[in-house]
């Protein structure tokens, strides 16, 4: 999203830095959608001296469904930065923008999908998805219901939707048979259920 990008500006050779890039455009903030499979940014650092030295992911945010991996070309070495959030390597002083890649991908299109029997009970009918609330927990709550198929494609999208105990929200099936996944947000509440549609 252009609306976000930062142009990286006042580059100097004797101050350490990284930065992303495309063509000749240098970036400190890149905007990307978040990527249907994968996209890969190429990094470039600036090293003012010889040594050791750290690149660290200091926050990753919104990225629950995704893999973040940083790529040295040099080394040949990747690490996950999710679960290791930081790369120590040597090198001179110098500028380089063919070292590093950093490779954001979807992890399978679908989230592990918790088990949490007794939310709800939810099951198809007469072409219409049937949410029946059976929770104390989710009783009087507003909330999203989002339909998504197995390759993690959103479906459908239903806002502001409330939550009454024992009964039962109703919302059209997708056309297409098969398997797909429900989910059921209000705040911080979160529910996954999967449904069959047949026809």
């Amino acid at each position: 999203d252009y609306d976000f990008d930062a142009l990286k500006m006042f580059l100097s050779d004797d101050k350490m830095s990284i930065y992303s890039y495309s063509g000749e455009t240098k970036y400190a903030i890149n905007g990307l959608p978040f990527p249907e499979t994968e996209v890969e940014i190429p990094l470039a650092v600036n090293l003012v001296s010889e040594g050791n030295h750290k690149i660290s992911a200091i926050q990753l945010q919104g990225l629950d469904n995704y893999n973040v991996i940083l790529k040295d070309l040099v080394t040949g070495f990747d690490i996950d930065l999710k679960t290791t959030p930081e790369l120590t390597f040597t090198d001179t002083a110098g500028t380089y923008t063919d070292r590093f890649i950093l490779t954001i991908s979807s992890t399978t299109g679908i989230e592990d999908i918790p088990d949490l029997p007794g939310l709800f009970n939810v099951f198809t009918a007469n072409n219409l998805i049937n949410i029946k609330t059976l929770s104390d927990a989710w009783n009087g709550k507003s909330g999203t219901i989002r339909i998504f198929d197995l390759t993690g494609r959103t479906v459908s999208e239903i806002h502001n939707k409330e939550f009454w105990k024992n009964s039962i929200l109703q919302v059209p099936a997708p056309s297409p048979k098969g398997i797909y996944f429900v989910e059921i947000r209000a705040g911080v509440m979160r529910y996954v259920g999967k449904v069959s549609v047949v026809r």
